[in-house]
């Protein structure tokens, strides 16, 4: 909570501070998406989707005579994650039942299935280009880079052996994860993606607009500590909606 708190504050100082400059327009987004994990490793396939969230504020700073290109920026609070599956084998020693007997090796088949819960702040860097206006619409494009930073980190897993649970977590810390090959020491503080977007701007004014888009991020930095060279790189895919004044 105090972290949302922060964020508000600062999202609110900008908005302060630029709402007055020349052709600079603020706006506010709260778009929903989808993040997964897409790992390298042959131990590990990815687990699926999880629904996500970005918000905060959007600037774009417009410059050319016809005002259709801008450079586009803001502070963004995103709650993603990921989904992985990652399998192995364990070797398990079992008692001989008499005196003298030989012990038993037997080898289990296990499968840590992880959800991890990430939330990040994004500071996006993107070139929009805009269409001329077409009666209430404008189209728009954007590419660019966004990094962003980690602030958040926690884990939901459970752990079979030859399909049965033998252990499992809730809301935890990653390095509790029994994860294959190696234990997760920790998730990268820091991401760089790709950003793609495209959509509309409806205008409801003279100086509001309604947007709406879709976008992809494609991630390339490895999000799991785990002792391993292989990536586990995450992607995002979502709906832009927004207000830009």
């Amino acid at each position: 909570m105090k972290r949302i708190l922060i964020f508000c504050l600062i999202v609110f100082s900008i908005v302060d501070v630029f709402s007055q400059a020349e052709n600079l327009r603020f706006g506010f987004t709260a778009s929903p998406g989808i993040s997964w994990w897409k790992p390298d490793n042959s131990q590990h396939s990815s687990g699926g989707a999880r629904f996500g969230l970005d918000y905060g504020v959007l600037l774009d700073y417009k410059f050319g005579n016809n005002e259709r290109y801008a450079i586009g920026t803001g502070l963004i609070l995103t709650l993603d994650g990921g989904k992985l599956v990652s399998e192995g084998t364990e070797m398990q020693i079992i008692p001989g039942q008499g005196e003298g007997e030989p012990d038993d090796t037997i080898y289990k088949a296990g499968k840590v299935a992880l959800t991890g819960k990430l939330q990040h702040i994004q500071i996006p860097l993107t070139l929009k280009l805009r269409s001329n206006e077409i009666g209430y619409i404008t189209y728009y494009g954007a590419f660019g880079v966004i990094p962003s930073f980690t602030i958040r980190r926690r884990v939901d897993f459970d752990k079979t052996l030859d399909g049965v649970s033998v252990l499992a977590g809730d809301n935890d810390d990653f390095k509790n994860v029994p994860f294959y090959p190696n234990t997760i020491k920790n998730v990268n503080p820091f991401n760089f993606g790709l950003n793609f977007e495209a959509g509309l701007e409806y205008s409801v004014s003279d100086n509001t607009s309604l947007v709406g888009g879709l976008y992809f991020t494609n991630g390339f930095v490895n999000q799991l500590d785990d002792d391993d060279k292989e990536r586990v790189a995450t992607r995002n895919f979502g709906i832009r909606i927004g207000v830009l004044f």
